[in-house]
This record gives structure tokens, sequence and C-alpha cells, in this order.
């Protein structure tokens, strides 16, 4: 099948030239044809002609085909008629340019999937392209970059919206829409810092908006049979496998974790909605023994009704997933908030829950303070659910306190990692690095404390330096990459500024600790290890969420689990040792939601997460995790009405 190249002519009052014809498909397939740009513009300008073009694309053997005196009516109306064809027209003076789109590519060009690269299109032949792909049945995506709320309700079809899927819109009972305010912010790549696309900068207005589509959407949404729901949740998983690719490619872009992390995390999101579309048809309450005779006592689970979940940047759909698949499966409707670091891929679910009920689940984005507090404090939410940082988790609780509103709480770590001296130092090793460094230490449960004992101290340290030196950084997208670069700029800032206080107080640095070399752009940092650290120092005190293992020597395993101990916070914590005795020791004195004994940061769907003092309050996963999101009634009933002894007037 050849690709034809529809052309854009000069008419009458306005200019749809100079353009410039971009060949995006060889075929209805992966055959890309590189680097192939046809100039195309109106001779008096540009002095190019249409021969000079066509020239060019047959010998890649496209057809090109010229429309004489086309403006956009006739393409719109051509493309209606010589179905397929592929014409993308990157236009400087479109008469609709106000709402103009520029196009972002997903994921290069895979599959079935068509993404388009950087065209400028009008609005009316992007409805054209709309028709053309959705006839074809073809999954695509455009990104718009010029266009009002009002431009988009009244000009483009609903179905053109939902099939284009906005990448960076939000989306409130099912439509794609701007802020209020009609402010924008700009997400980076951490890796190139460029900008890869704005998204609207949301704000009160937007998040009322947003609690009343999930208000109205709650009642039938509880009262959905629990088979229909659990069939609608494991959609949701079928097609987060579907666009598994995109999805990791789109948080690598905007989150800078390697591609081959964010792949396990699309599959671990995937089995979190299967995990909890099956437990939301069980465990929904108990039958007690009565109190007295004639009587029944059921206690029952009941959803809270909208659920705020505003959720961070380390895993954005993971830890989107651990609160919105409980939620859903316990009845609940959804208000979704990602971090401002990583918004695409949440709005890309967008995407995965558009076949829920109107309103079941809404995604805005903006700021904490703008778009996340205005969630809290609002009269239409019952439940808030937060993983982030402890000063805003304070926050949160205190805002939430005026309403008496629940609140589910996951907030930083500081995790102590022990390596006793019966282990193989060789695989300590590979397990400390993975444990410190994994996602460049921007893990909530990441080892941020390490404490050896003496026999094998020497060795375990200087083989952490020597591995940490090994670890390949660079191109996040590239699999053969073990790190990419923090999310940004200000928290590497945080961890230079973190390290450069702990050497000033004596800490010694064995590897790393500063930026590598190679890299003109992108916010990297070598993986760090440290010696000569206490705890009087901040970095073993608090949360530090870098590529950093400071390492301690302790004389046996009290001491261990002695400093171990000795922080504010009880979020998780990890022991490698052979010696079973030893660990049970330490996984029953040591203070932490969550204690690994020789496998580190794995996660089980069916066993709940969450911390302990600083760290949080609250579980995530298993039926933990499911009743944070449900209350229980108690439903007592005497099967025979008659008056009770025990009832005015007293004898």
């Amino acid at each position: 099948m050849k690709i034809k190249l529809a052309h854009l002519k000069q008419e009458k009052n306005y200019t749809c030239l100079p353009a410039t014809i971009r060949i995006v498909l060889k075929h209805f397939k992966v055959d890309i044809a590189e680097g192939l740009i046809a100039k195309v513009s109106n001779t008096s300008k540009r002095g190019t002609n249409l021969e000079e073009a066509a020239e060019g694309v047959e010998a890649f053997g496209f057809k090109a085909i010229e429309l004489e005196e086309a403006g956009l009516a006739e393409l719109v109306e051509y493309l209606d008629k010589n179905l397929p064809v592929i014409a993308v027209v990157d236009a400087e003076y479109l008469p609709y340019s106000k709402i103009g789109l520029h196009a972002i590519v997903v994921n290069g060009l895979e599959g079935n999937r068509i993404s388009f690269i950087d065209p400028a299109l009008g609005e009316r032949t992007f409805i054209a392209f709309a028709h053309l792909l959705q006839s074809l049945g073809r999954s695509w995506s455009l990104r718009p970059r010029h266009i009002s709320q009002a431009q988009a309700e009244n000009q483009i079809p609903q179905k053109e919206k939902i099939g284009n899927f906005m990448l960076n819109h939000m989306w409130i009972n099912h439509e794609f829409v701007e802020s209020a305010s009609k402010q924008r912010f700009e997400v980076i790549n951490p890796a190139t810092e460029e900008v890869i696309t704005t998204v609207p900068r949301g704000n009160a207005e937007d998040a009322e908006r947003a609690v009343a589509a999930a208000n109205a959407a709650f009642k039938p949404w509880r009262k959905m049979g629990s088979l229909e729901r659990k069939e609608m949740i494991h959609e949701i998983a079928r097609k987060i496998r579907e666009h598994g690719e995109e999805l990791a490619a789109l948080i690598t872009h905007e989150g800078g974790k390697p591609l081959i992390e964010n792949r396990d995390e699309v599959e671990w999101v995937a089995s979190c909605f299967e995990y909890y579309a099956e437990l939301g048809r069980d465990q929904i309450g108990r039958v007690v023994a009565p109190a007295f005779e004639h009587q029944m006592s059921l206690v029952v689970k009941e959803p809270y009704g909208v659920v705020a979940c505003i959720v961070p940047w380390n895993y954005p759909i993971l830890l989107m997933a651990w609160k919105v698949a409980p939620a859903l499966a316990a009845g609940n409707t959804v208000v979704l908030k990602p971090s401002e670091l990583t918004p695409l891929c949440n709005l890309f679910f967008a995407k995965i829950f558009a076949h829920l009920p109107k309103g079941v689940v809404n995604i805005i984005t903006g700021y904490g303070k703008e778009a996340g507090e205005p969630l809290v404090t609002s009269k239409g939410t019952q439940l808030i659910a937060f993983t982030g940082s402890v000063d805003t988790g304070r926050h949160i609780a205190m805002l939430a306190a005026q309403q008496l509103k629940k609140t589910h709480l996951e907030l930083g770590g500081n995790d102590p990692f022990i390596v006793c001296d019966d282990v193989d130092v060789d695989i300590a090793v590979r397990a400390g690095a993975w444990t410190a460094f994994l996602n460049n230490g921007q893990v909530c449960t990441s080892a941020e404390r390490f404490y050896v004992l003496e026999p094998i101290a020497k060795k375990f340290i200087e083989g952490m330096a020597e591995f940490s030196k090994s670890l390949r950084l660079g191109n996040p997208m590239e699999t053969s990459v073990d790190l990419g670069p923090l999310v940004s700029d200000a928290q590497r800032r945080k961890v230079e500024a973190r390290l450069a206080q702990s050497v000033q107080q004596g800490a010694k640095v064995l590897s790393g600790g500063k930026r590598p070399t190679q890299f003109a752009k992108g916010y990297f940092f070598e993986p760090t290890v440290l010696t000569n650290v206490n705890e009087s120092m901040e970095l073993m005190r608090s949360e530090t969420f870098g590529p950093i293992a400071p390492i301690q020597v302790v004389k046996n395993i009290e001491e261990a689990i002695e400093r171990a101990n000795a922080s504010e916070y009880g979020l998780g914590a990890s022991i490698l040792t052979n010696d079973l005795e030893k660990a049970m020791l330490a996984a029953d004195n040591i203070k932490a939601g969550t204690f690994w004994i020789n496998d580190p940061l794995t996660d089980n769907d069916a066993a709940p997460f969450g911390g302990m003092r600083l760290s949080g309050n609250g579980r995530e996963l298993g039926l933990e995790g499911l009743d944070e999101f449900r209350e229980a009634k108690h439903i007592l009933i005497d099967y025979k009405l008659e008056k009770k002894s025990y009832w005015f007037p007293y004898k």
C-alpha cells in the first residue's frame, strides 16, 4: 500500500504555505522512512516545487499527488473519499493556528500504533485524521498546543477527543479539559532537560469540578454488582498490558527511571488491578455471635465515597495503582492528582479508564498547594490517600483533621540495611548496591543506612565501592543502562547538599559523589559510597532520596538493631544473614512496616505495605489495603418485634 501526499495550497484570505510534508509511514506497519522530509512550498516564496518533492519521495516507493487548489475543506473531503491517506502537514500559518496541534511521540511507531511527529495541524485537518485513523482501527496520539476549553467542546467532536486521547489535558467526567485558569506548566525530560510538553496548572475550581463528577458517579458505581465491577477492573489490567511499552516509555521520558525498570512497574500495576478485581468480591463483612436471643449481628464494609489519590513521581503509576485499584474495588470513586514532575503517565490512564462509567475516575494536574490541597479541604472528598514527604503528610493530616476526614499516608523512609558476618560478601554487595541505588535511591524503602558486622566490614565496603563504579549511567531508554538521571535538578541539588554537609562533618567518600562529566545535559549523579558516618549527620537521620550508601561498622547484631531503631522513621528494614535466629531477632525488634530477610525491596500484592512512626499510617496492598478504603457498619437484626424488658418504663 502506497502513502499518498496531500498538499495544501493558498486559499483566498489565509496562507497555508510554507509547509513541510513529513512522511510518517511507508506502509501501515512499523516500516519507517527514516529522515525522509520533502520540502514543499509556494514557489514564489521558497523556490521548491512539488515535482522536486515528488522526485525525492518516489525513490522510496511513495506516490506523491498534488491537490492543485485544495484548502482545508477540500482536504477533509479528499480524505473522506480516498481512505487510506496519510497527509501530515507542518504549516506555520494555518487558519486555525490558535487551536493548532503539536504531536508527541509516545513510543515511536510500534505495531498498530501511530504517533505523529511535530506537525502543527489545523483543527479541521485534525478531525480528518481522527476519522481516518479511527476508520482504520488505529491507536494514535496527538498533543494539542493552543486549544481552549470552549473550542475543544464546540469544535472537536467527543469521539475524536476520546480517540485522540489528549496526553496534556486533564480528564474530568470523561472529558479532556483545560484548567479554569488556562495556565500551564512544563514537563521536563530529566535525561535531556528538554521540555516534553505542557499540562494544565489546575486549581481549586478544577478540583471541585472533578470532585463533583466523582460524587455524581459514586452511587451507581457503589450499587453496581461485584461481578460487573470485577470485569471492569480486570479490563483495566488488560489494557495496561496492551499499552505497556507506551506507558514504560512515558515514565522513562518524564521520570528518568530506566526503561527496563518501568516495564516491570507496568506489570506490577496490572497485577495489582487483577488482585483487587477479585478481592473486591470477597471479604465484604462477617457475621458475629448474637448478644441476645432472636438477634443476628452483621458487620458489613462500605465504601467511603470520593477518594482523593495524590501520588508521587518515583513510581508514578505503581503507587497510583496501590490506591486506585482498592478504592475502585471497594466501590469508591476517585480523583487522581499525579506529581507535577510525572503527570503524563497518569494522564495516559484516561485511555485505560475510558471504559469505566463517567466520573468514576477523574485526573487533574497541577502543584500540590494549588490542586492537591483543595482536594484535601473539599467537603466533597471523604478520604485522602497520599504518598510523599513527611512535611506534606503532616500538613494534609492537619487540614483533614478540620473535617475529621480519614487520611491514608505513606510517607518517607530512612531504612536500615544489616549485613551479618555469615553471608557471602559478593552476594551481599550485589544486594546492597541494588537496594541503595535502584532508581538512583529514589525509592521510599531504599537502603539509606548500612550496618555491617565487623568481621566482613572491610571486604564489604571495598566491594560496594568497586561495584558502584561499574554501574552504567546513561540514556534511560537504553536497556543496557543501570541508572538514569535523578528526577529533577532540585532533587540532585538536595542530594549534593546533603552529601557536602556529611563530608564537612567527617564522612569519607569512597566512590562517586559528583556529577559525571560525560553528559552535557541531564540530572545525572554518580552512585556514592560513604564511610565514617554517624547518627549526628542529617544523612543518617532523615530521608535523602538519592544514590548514596553510607556504611557504619558494628560489633554484633544487638548493636545493629539498636542503631537501626535510632530513627524517627519506620517504613522498611532489611537484613542479610543465613542465621535464622539473628534474622528473627532483628525482625521482632526493629520498628518497620516491612522487614525483608535476604530479599530486599520486593513486594507482594497480597501482603500489606506501610510505615510506622513518621513513615505514615495505614497500609497499602493485601486485604489491609482494601480495608483502608472501606468503613465498617454493624447491622443488628432482631427476628421478632416485641416489647423488651429493658425498655421504659423501668421495673
